[in-house]
């Protein structure tokens, strides 16, 4: 698990579609690493409250995985990238 020391509030919802703007809104990663990178399952939470379950490759969110949002919304996807294809 690993956790972020300072993370920045965000006050309004999260674009799911692009992972390269989390920057500091990120709370805690809960899942598997390879050489300190994110990199397999793993559990993202923002701090707005939502959250990533999937997959990550070198840092990225990479594969197939699901956002939740705050209201229980839950949207499935495939991500390259960081980014939602």
């Amino acid at each position: 698990m690993l956790f972020n020391e300072n993370p920045v509030t965000l006050y309004e919802p999260f674009n799911y579609e692009n992972f390269d703007l989390v920057d500091e809104f990120w709370v805690s990663y809960d899942g598997e690493f390879r050489d300190d990178n994110k990199e397999g399952f793993g559990i993202l939470y923002i701090s707005s409250g939502e959250r990533f379950e999937g997959s990550f490759k070198a840092d990225y969110v990479c594969g197939p995985g699901s956002f939740f949002k705050r209201n229980g919304q839950k949207i499935d996807g495939i991500w390259l990238n960081n980014k939602l294809i």
